[in-house]
C-alpha cells in the first residue's frame, strides 16, 4: 500500500486531526471533573488515546475485534490503568469485562466505527448503552461522530473508502436522533467538524446542511445518559 494512498487529500486528513483532538479534549474534561471514572474506546483500533491523555485516566480500556487487538499487543503493553478487551462492539457482554460496576462514572468513545455498522446494531447498542449504563448511579458519557445519512448512502465518494471495500452502512441527520432510541439521552454538544477542515469543507458543509434542512455532514456528538 503506497505511504501517501490516503495523503492526497487535505481536507480529509484535517478532519481526522480535529476530531482527534475533539475527542481528546472532552476525554480530558470527564477525567478532570471525574478523576476514578472510568475510559472505555469501543473499536479503538491503534489509537493511542490513553497515552495522549498523559496521566489522566487512571483506568482505560481499549474495545476492538480479536485481530486487531492482537497485532496492538505487539506494539502496546498494558499497564495497572490500561486493558485491551478483545470483542465484538455489538455484544454488550463487554461491559461486564471491562470492570464497569455501578456507581463508576464512565466516557464511552466511538471514533470513526458507527458509521461502518449496521443500522440495527447501532440502535441496539445505543439502546445497551442506556439499559446498563443510566441505572449506574453515575455520570455517564457518550462521545461518537457520525456521517449524515446523504454522506452515508454516498460514502463510495470518500477519499479513502475510494481505495477499499468498506462502506458506511449508517448515517444520522443530528445527534438529538438518538433519543429517540432511548429519551434519557441528552445532547451536550453536536458540532460539524466539516467546517474545522479548510475553507472548501467549510463551505461544502454549510451548503450540505443548507440542503438537508440542518444535517450536519460529519458530526462529533457529546451526549450524558440521565442517571
Amino acid at each position: 500500500v503506497p505511504a501517501d494512498l490516503f495523503g492526497t487529500d487535505p481536507g480529509w486528513m484535517r478532519g481526522i486531526v480535529c476530531r482527534a483532538l475533539w475527542f481528546d479534549a472532552r476525554c480530558r474534561d470527564f477525567f478532570a471533573a471525574h478523576p476514578d471514572g472510568l475510559g472505555i474506546a469501543l473499536g479503538a483500533g491503534f489509537d493511542t488515546r490513553f497515552r495522549r491523555l498523559a496521566g489522566l485516566a487512571r483506568r482505560w480500556v481499549d474495545l476492538d475485534l480479536p485481530e486487531i487487538i492482537a497485532v496492538k499487543r505487539r506494539f502496546v503493553s498494558p499497564t495497572g490503568r490500561y486493558r485491551m478487551l478483545d470483542g465484538d462492539v455489538t455484544d454488550l457482554a463487554w461491559v461486564e469485562r471491562t470492570g464497569w460496576r455501578p456507581g463508576t462514572p464512565v466516557v464511552l468513545t466511538a471514533e470513526g466505527i458507527l458509521m461502518y455498522l449496521a443500522p440495527e446494531d447501532v440502535r441496539r447498542l445505543f439502546a445497551g448503552i442506556a439499559a446498563r449504563f443510566a441505572e449506574g448511579g453515575a455520570p455517564a458519557w457518550v462521545l461518537f461522530d457520525y456521517a449524515s445519512p446523504v454522506a452515508a448512502f454516498n460514502s463510495w465518494l470518500h477519499p479513502a473508502l475510494q481505495h477499499s471495500e468498506a462502506r458506511f452502512q449508517w448515517g444520522l441527520a443530528r445527534a438529538g436522533a438518538i433519543r429517540r432510541i432511548d429519551p434519557r439521552y441528552q445532547v451536550v454538544e453536536d458540532c460539524d467538524v466539516a467546517r474545522q477542515c479548510g475553507p472548501a469543507a467549510a463551505v461544502a458543509a454549510a451548503m450540505h446542511e443548507l440542503m438537508t434542512m440542518g444535517c450536519f455532514l460529519h458530526g462529533l456528538a457529546h451526549l450524558e445518559l440521565e442517571t
